[in-house]
């Protein structure tokens, strides 16, 4: 199995700086609890509590931490599994599915979670721009958000989110609206810098120049 990558450090809106690395198994309970105590506060959909879709929580998860490593990560479903810590405490978790295709420059945020005596303290903004700075950046980074979760739509207008409609209706969040961060003009840049180097690579063309 490859080697866990290096963590990255962040500080946030906060004082705190939180290292962001990739999940393991220990960190899957952290990300259900906290589900279930949105589901109490109406952030998330109170079907998240059946059982049957916690397993299903819990499956990808366990997708989420086989795309963390290269060699596994085509078994992953496009998944990636982030926590943020302090020490070594979990207080944040994200798990994130790139998109497939002509969407696969696309990635969305499909659970961000931070204990609740940490919020503010830059764990959420820290795993996002964590997953902004990936060496595979996407075009556009998705995220639904609930409005009942205020802290996290401040949060994403902050990141420099954009809110762009009611989201389509979902098990997991209660009335959400739909967030985008466009990263594309940044992904062209980088790769055409990298076609000037000696032996760089063309940039790939656009999922709707290919189209």
């Amino acid at each position: 199995m490859s080697r866990r990558p290096a963590a990255h450090k962040s500080a946030g809106e906060g004082t705190a700086a939180f290292t962001v690395q990739n999940a393991r198994l220990a960190d899957v309970s952290f990300l259900t609890q906290q589900v279930l105590l949105g589901v109490k506060l109406a952030v998330f959909g109170s079907q998240l509590a059946h059982p049957f879709h916690l397993l299903q929580l819990v499956r990808q998860c366990c997708f989420g931490i086989l795309g963390n490593y290269p060699v596994l990560r085509w078994f992953s479903g496009g998944r990636r599994f982030l926590v943020a810590k302090d020490g070594e405490a979990t207080v944040g978790a994200m798990l994130v599915r790139w998109g497939r295709g002509a969407e696969k420059y696309r990635v969305l945020i499909e659970y961000l979670v931070v204990e609740a005596g940490r919020r503010r303290g830059g764990a959420g903004s820290g795993l996002v721009r964590h997953l902004i700075a990936l060496r595979s950046r996407p075009e556009a980074i998705l995220a639904a958000c609930s409005p009942n979760a205020k802290g996290m739509m401040t949060m994403l207008g902050r990141l420099g989110f954009k809110r762009k409609r009611r989201a389509e209706a979902t098990t997991d969040l209660v009335a959400p609206f739909l967030f985008e961060l466009r990263l594309e003009a940044s992904r062209t840049r980088d790769a055409a810098a990298s076609a000037r180097k000696p032996g760089g690579a063309k940039p790939p063309a656009s999922p709707a120049s290919a189209a």
